[in-house]
């Protein structure tokens, strides 16, 4: 007796092919049950002989379930006699029976079918081939596009509003990823918040690595913070693991984003979160888990402070020096995120020189800096004219490269003289444009005039040039300056 070789569980024990489309299917579909799976493939197979994974896909894809029946067994190696396979055991039906998701269905499968006949290069006639390996007329076949073309249509002229939910493409082939390209996350409604730190901090080898190495440490009487946390945490790991490696172009973050909005808010609505509130939430109880993760032998070495990986990751600290009532003070900080306010018209590093001397004589001075130092943007200031607050929209810019070393303690002495000598220069350059104003808008009553204007006039009346002359050439700045003086 031989093994049926035109069935999947052969080609399963004969071919590693088998298990990287078995895998592929896993992780774009979700569906974990191999027997659905293996029958999906099944339905799939062209005449030729080969498995086509974009149509199995779009069988799994929008919510197929199989027959009662069980699927056949797996094959072993050896050879032994196959079981009967049934139509009703193999096939993959729709759970919908409406008429239009039923012609949509079928849209999609010729799309990629067309799709994959056409990069193969055979045109239309292995479209056709290919359909009525499907059991679909030519007739259907014209109707179904249409219908795909309508349908495109009618969403090419909808346009997602701000905040609003991603809605899922239609056509399957668009879900899948574009090669290496990165993975994307799913706006599930007012989430660009989440959505703008995690991937940012995805993209940090070292944060990257924590995450995906964490190990929940499992305790007899967890606190409720303990298993929120071990929650999130286990979910913001699954997170990161289908950022890294999964088939499809995004992926759904509803069950972090809803752990994160009952905290935030206390009602998991849907509401904008602020950006700087959720990063101090979320270093939080990075902090909380990677302290719990511990084990008691770990603990009981020192401080578990000190060895928690994501202080030493995103945590510095600061020196505070001054002098108040005649006494001089230094106070240290640790800082998470250092607060930086949003000088108009500046870049980042006028930015910082204003946060480090925050005035009244007090100096602020970084003893240890983090590996990720994280900036706390504040765009707001008190405007004492209308005495009320004011939001500052100025455009803030930064180098891709930024050294650091002229705000460090241990820079101090020099860098201190470099403040005073451009204190120094930023005084005379102030005084050298008022100058330049008055030069340039010379006079007592208006209309005010370039000073080397006028001296151009007063030498043309006082030489007896008629007007509409050639002027006389340019009296020198420094000849002007002498004049006035």
């Amino acid at each position: 007796m031989t093994v049926n070789q035109s069935s999947f569980t052969y080609f399963q024990s004969t071919e590693r092919e088998a298990a990287q489309m078995l895998d592929q299917l896993r992780e774009i579909t979700g569906v974990q049950d191999e027997e659905v799976l293996s029958r999906a493939l099944m339905d799939s197979r062209a005449a030729s002989g080969s498995y086509d994974v974009a149509r199995a896909v779009a069988l799994l894809v929008e919510g197929c379930q199989t027959a009662d029946q069980p699927a056949e067994p797996v094959a072993p190696r050896a050879a032994q006699p196959a079981p009967k396979q049934r139509p009703a055991e193999r096939r993959v039906r729709f759970s919908s029976a409406d008429a239009s998701d039923t012609d949509l269905r079928r849209a999609i499968e010729l799309s990629l079918q067309d799709r994959a006949s056409g990069s193969g290069g055979s045109g239309s006639a292995s479209g056709s081939v290919a359909a009525a390996s499907a059991g679909i007329t030519r007739e259907e076949e014209d109707i179904a596009k249409v219908l795909e073309a309508s349908i495109a249509d009618q969403n090419a002229g909808t346009k997602r509003k701000r905040g609003s939910p991603w809605l899922d493409p239609h056509n399957p082939n668009e879900r899948i990823r574009d090669g290496d390209w990165p993975v994307g996350l799913k706006n599930v409604g007012n989430t660009c918040w989440f959505s703008a730190v995690v991937q940012s901090l995805f993209h940090l080898p070292a944060f990257r690595g924590l995450v995906l190495r964490y190990r929940p440490v499992k305790r007899e009487r967890p606190s409720a913070q303990e298993e929120r946390t071990g929650q999130f945490m286990l979910e913001l790991r699954r997170l990161f693991a289908l950022l890294v490696a999964s088939e499809k172009r995004y992926v759904d973050p509803s069950a972090a984003v809803d752990l994160l909005k009952k905290v935030l808010d206390g009602g998991g609505t849907d509401s904008q979160q602020d950006i700087s509130e959720f990063t101090h939430k979320l270093l939080e109880w990075l902090e909380e888990a990677f302290k719990y993760a511990e084990t008691e032998e770990e603990a009981g070495r020192g401080d578990s402070r000190s060895r928690n990986p994501m202080i030493s990751l995103f945590y510095g600290q600061y020196k505070t020096e001054g002098v108040r009532d005649g006494v001089s003070y230094a106070q240290p900080e640790t800082f998470g995120q250092f607060p930086l306010s949003v000088v108009p018209g500046r870049d980042l590093h006028e930015a910082l020189e204003a946060s480090m001397t925050p005035g009244a004589g007090a100096q602020q001075w970084f003893t240890v800096l983090p590996p990720v130092l994280l900036l706390e943007l504040s765009r707001f200031h008190f405007d004492q004219a209308l005495a009320r607050t004011e939001k500052i929209h100025d455009r803030l810019t930064f180098p891709s490269e930024m050294y650091m070393d002229r705000y460090l303690e241990i820079n101090k002495n020099m860098v201190t003289v470099k403040r005073a000598e451009i204190a120094t220069l930023r005084q005379k350059l102030r005084q050298l444009r008022k100058r330049l104003d008055q030069y340039l808008s010379f006079g007592a009553s208006a209309p005010r005039l370039p000073l080397g204007q006028l001296l151009r006039h007063t030498l043309q009346y006082a030489r007896g040039d008629p007007a509409g002359d050639e002027p006389a050439p340019d009296v020198e700045m420094e000849n002007a300056t002498a004049v006035t003086r």
